[in-house]
């Protein structure tokens, strides 16, 4: 389903009982040290996959390094 949607990037999910999440408590203290950090591992994974790559080298392109040289070929 999720992929017919368009999404590129499917985790898996993470589940957690009524005791490891307290809607009382106010913020981070809401959620069980465990589930907080499956919860951090999983943003930290996404993050990950959509970090944009890195341009690719030049590499050895001797009709550049050529021409960087001022040499004919």
């Amino acid at each position: 389903m999720l992929s017919a949607l368009g999404a590129r990037h499917i985790l898996a999910g993470i589940y957690a009982t009524e005791s490891q999440v307290s809607p009382e408590k106010p913020g981070i203290d809401a959620i069980d040290v465990l589930i907080a950090e499956r919860l951090d591992a999983a943003v930290d994974r996404l993050a990950e996959l959509v970090r944009p790559a890195p341009p690719p080298s030049p590499g050895f392109d001797i009709g550049r390094l050529a021409a960087q040289a001022r040499l004919g070929i």
